[in-house]
């Protein structure tokens, strides 16, 4: 009999109870009970809806699960905590013949954000820490255990199981269960740090894939987000607008206006700073949108047409418009991006349009973040499986802290210098394929990180050819630039190619002095 049920509603939720699902048939154990291969040890004692049969039988199914259990822990996360497939399983759960236990767990979800039913009750929170998660689920399935072990009719009475640091005493008869404990919580200091690598740990595979699990975004949380800007009212131009029906347009603006505001408070509650930047951002140019629709085209006016059967805008009242348009799309697109940044900052780098207020914000503490990180532990806080994604991410910020920690890291195993000059071909590649690149940022972090780290000698050639590909690339994009326009010249202060010429001195120089023969 399955004596914990793990419900959960939505995907984000499914993948943090599969995964605590996961953890709890590894660490709570039966002494008296050998699992059938390849089952974990505690795997007759949790279940959840996953387990259910495909048919027209699954509600009896579930319906078994649920009286059968003593204790019920509720997956809750941004999405789902007003879901009435959760508030249902909870409610079924609650019964008035027996004292069945509710434990919510709350992950990327503030505890205050709770209400109705579920709100009564302590819930755990999951913080994005790895000790912090360790921490937090060992006390969850303590508290589990320990309600179930209450009920005396229970045919496998649950006990905790201290690690062996701590010489725990046999377990009795009347606690056979037990929740294998994370040795980083309880070991005394003194004891050898184990690695991680040479045993199998399941608490450190829990901790890591709830890190890996994708932040909420809007469009997880705000489902209905896409339909309201993938319409006519945002995406066809003015200009081509043949029937002229801007009331129609005026209202949609409004619709996507009014629904925004609706959800501002789920937004505030559970998205990073970020992406909630980048909401307010939007949501503000929906309503100045709807403003320049009702002030410059709501009176009867009809617009001429050109020979393209564009309209005529004489008076500039599309332009109005048209701007606001094209601002809401681009805004819209950063917070529908299916790719989510890695670092939540780098919606904050989008949203703000001056370079320099870019490197105060952003960049230079985070420089000054690394070097203290560096000089206080010898390494950074940052995971390496968060700088190999940011290696690769679509959004710029990413691969520019994936390149100020290069920078940084000469003596640290990742990122190496193979991994800079692998990073260093993507960003060209990137700039390669368009006609003029909007910035060049990334380009000029990257060479900088090479000077910083240095070539060595096998590494010369390939450097130096990148170093040509990055010459002649400039003077293609620039060929076409209006010459009384200097400032629209890529890279016009001329700082990447005086840091290139730098590195190419450097490299021809060193290879020079290498190849010099020794005098007597």
């Amino acid at each position: 009999m399955s004596e914990i049920f793990i419900s959960w509603s939505n995907t984000r939720s499914r993948l943090f109870a599969d995964a605590l699902r996961q953890l709890m048939t590894s660490v709570i154990h039966d002494p008296d009970w050998t699992p059938p291969p390849p089952l974990g040890p505690g795997s007759h004692v949790v279940s959840m809806s996953a387990d259910l049969p495909k048919g027209g039988s699954w509600f009896s199914h579930l319906a078994g699960l649920l009286e059968n259990a003593r204790a019920g822990i509720i997956c809750v996360t941004p999405e789902n905590y007003a879901s009435p497939w959760l508030l249902f399983e909870a409610g079924a759960l609650i019964r008035c013949d027996r004292e069945v236990a509710l434990f919510p767990v709350l992950f990327d979800l503030p505890a205050t954000s709770l209400d109705g039913p579920l709100a009564l009750v302590q819930g755990t929170v999951i913080e994005r820490d790895a000790h912090a998660i360790k921490r937090e689920v060992l006390d969850l399935l303590n508290q589990v255990v320990a309600h179930v072990n209450t009920f005396p009719d229970a045919p496998n009475r649950l006990m905790v199981d201290q690690p062996a640091v701590n010489a725990p005493a046999p377990p009795d008869a009347a606690n056979r269960l037990m929740v294998d404990q994370p040795a980083a919580v309880n070991a005394p200091a003194s004891l050898p740090v184990v690695d991680p690598e040479a045993v199998a740990d399941p608490w450190k595979t829990f901790a890591t894939t709830v890190l890996q699990l994708e932040l909420p975004s809007t469009v997880s949380i705000f489902d209905r987000f896409p339909q309201l800007f993938e319409r006519k009212t945002f995406q066809e131009p003015f200009h081509d607008c043949a029937d002229q029906r801007w009331l129609d347009r005026y209202a949609g603006a409004c619709i996507a206006r009014d629904a925004m505001e609706k959800q501002r408070s789920r937004i505030a509650t559970a998205l990073p700073p970020g992406a909630q930047l980048a909401y307010d951002r939007l949501s503000a140019a929906v309503d100045s949108y709807a403003m320049a629709i009702a002030g410059q085209l709501l009176e009867e006016h009809r617009f001429g047409t050109d020979h393209q059967g564009r309209l005529n805008d004489v008076d500039g009242r599309l332009a109005v418009c048209e701007r606001r348009r094209e601002a809401i799309r681009a805004a819209y697109m950063r917070l529908r991006d299916p790719v989510p940044p890695v670092f939540d900052d780098a919606r904050i780098y989008e949203e703000l349009t001056d370079l320099e207020e870019r490197k105060i914000r952003l960049i230079h503490p985070l420089e000054q973040q690394l070097d203290s990180q560096i000089a206080a532990v010898g390494q950074f806080s940052t995971p390496e499986w968060r700088l190999k994604h940011a290696a690769t991410s679509p959004w710029l910020y990413d691969r520019l802290v994936f390149f100020i920690h290069a920078a940084k890291a000469k003596d640290l195993p990742f990122p190496s210098f193979e991994d800079l000059l692998e990073g260093l071909e993507r960003e060209l590649s990137l700039l390669e394929a368009r006609d003029t690149p909007a910035t060049v940022v990334c380009l000029y972090y990257a060479l900088e990180a090479i000077e910083v780290r240095a070539a060595s000698t096998d590494d010369r050639p390939r450097v130096l050819d990148l170093l040509s590909r990055i010459e002649a690339r400039i003077v293609d994009w620039n060929r076409s630039v209006d010459v009384q326009a200097p400032k629209e010249r890529v890279d016009a202060n001329g700082k990447i190619r005086r840091l290139a010429g730098r590195l190419r001195t450097a490299l021809t120089t060193a290879d020079l002095a290498a190849n010099v023969a020794p005098t007597g």
